[in-house]
């Protein structure tokens, strides 16, 4: 692998610049759903969003799906503690079947991702500055370009545009996709 070379300040001077930042939630862990905690909301923060169920600084915690139904978030990331984004990806399937999934604005615009958790999220030290980039691109990926691996995310693909584009798996871009079970051409 080529060296690379990271300035830590450069998501946040170009986040810092941006007009719109968009409601976020950071699930990490989906049953039963826990918010984000410690650091990843600070990282949302820096990456040009804003996660009003996370806890800066504190543990994550259980939260109710009507909190996050009311929250109405507009990019949903899926980290579960410890898991890669194909484990996530897996995990992300299962939230179709709650109530109000599909009038989430994250999903009606195809913006549910599974992220490598245990890579970016989950421990401190000096991934979690590729992280930060990792959440600038799926926030703003008109801005933010993502150069890491292409196994970091994974796009959660839901019934509604599964059907509309007939296909059960698309490829998305920079990132593979996760087709919804059920999901047919048509």
């Amino acid at each position: 692998m080529p060296d690379v070379e990271i300035d830590p300040d450069r998501a946040k001077r170009i986040a810092s610049r941006l007009l719109y930042r968009p409601r976020v939630f950071c699930m990490e862990w989906v049953d039963p759903v826990y918010c984000s905690g410690h650091w990843v909301p600070e990282m949302v923060r820096i990456a040009g969003g804003v996660d009003e169920l996370g806890r800066r600084g504190a543990d994550s915690v259980r939260i109710s799906w009507n909190d996050i139904v009311q929250w109405a978030p507009e990019v949903l990331i899926v980290m579960p503690c410890g898991c890669g984004s194909a484990t996530a990806a897996d995990q992300a399937r299962q939230l179709a079947a709650n109530p109000g999934w599909s009038e989430l604005p994250a999903v009606r615009d195809s913006r549910v991702y599974a992220v490598d958790a245990n890579s970016y999220f989950a421990r401190p030290g000096p991934r979690l500055i590729e992280g930060t980039e990792l959440l600038a691109h799926l926030l703003h990926p008109v801005f933010f370009d993502w150069t890491g691996p292409s196994d970091a995310f994974r796009e959660v693909e839901n019934h509604r545009t599964a059907k509309h584009r007939g296909a059960v798996n698309w490829k998305a871009p920079r990132g593979p996709t996760v087709g919804e079970p059920g999901a047919r051409s048509n």
